[in-house]
């Protein structure tokens, strides 16, 4: 539980959560929804809202990551799939394996290298706030870093994010951005939710 922060990625974006995952404890499976509300950040500029684009092409496909970790949570193995069975071979292998307490070596394998981890892919993720919302010390690393503009492997990640809110925010079905109604959330709206601006300095409300 908490948020975390990708902080050696080098894709566009920046900070992930749980929200709105499930988990199957008999399995030791944890699902998340790809392109779901208030589960990821996106950075602003030409290349998030692309990535934006493809994660909310992923939602409406019905797509979802399964996080399947071994009996003690240390390690998980990441297949994607779409259409809630269909699976996505991506060229890639994804898994996860806990360094301590509050960090992920979230490592990729290309399928021309199986058994060499990218390390322009690779990244550790790190938790900036647990589960009860208490900052943790990486908070402050990650916003030290994000105002010096520190580049990630030759990314500079801006303040500002994008991240999906809940439906009512914008037009075409939440597709378009607009303000955020997740204060006066309401079932009965449409499935597909807003895409907004969000600074990540208010990471902790």
């Amino acid at each position: 539980k908490g948020v975390f922060w990708m902080s050696t990625n080098a894709a566009p974006e920046l900070l992930a959560t749980f929200e709105g995952s499930e988990f199957d404890p008999e399995s030791n499976t944890v699902t998340f929804i790809s392109g779901a509300p208030l589960n990821w950040s996106y950075s602003t500029g030409t290349a998030g809202w692309i990535y934006w684009a493809f994660l909310r092409l992923s939602y409406l496909l019905c797509s979802k990551l399964y996080f399947r970790f071994d009996p003690e949570y240390t390690s998980a193995d990441m297949p994607l799939y779409m259409c809630n069975c269909v699976w996505m071979p991506m060229g890639m292998t994804w898994t996860m394996e806990q360094i301590d307490e509050n960090s992920w070596d979230r490592n990729i394998y290309f399928c021309w290298s199986p058994d060499s981890k990218s390390k322009k892919g690779s990244y550790i993720l790190r938790r900036v706030i647990d589960g009860s919302g208490n900052e943790l010390p990486a908070l402050q690393e990650m916003m030290m870093g994000i105002e010096q503009r520190t580049k990630v492997k030759g990314t500079q990640k801006p303040m500002q994010q994008i991240i999906n809110g809940w439906p009512g925010g914008g037009g075409c079905c939440g597709l378009l951005p607009g303000p955020d109604g997740w204060r006066n959330h309401d079932n009965s709206g449409c499935s597909s939710e807003s895409g907004s601006s969000w600074e990540s300095s208010d990471s902790s409300d």
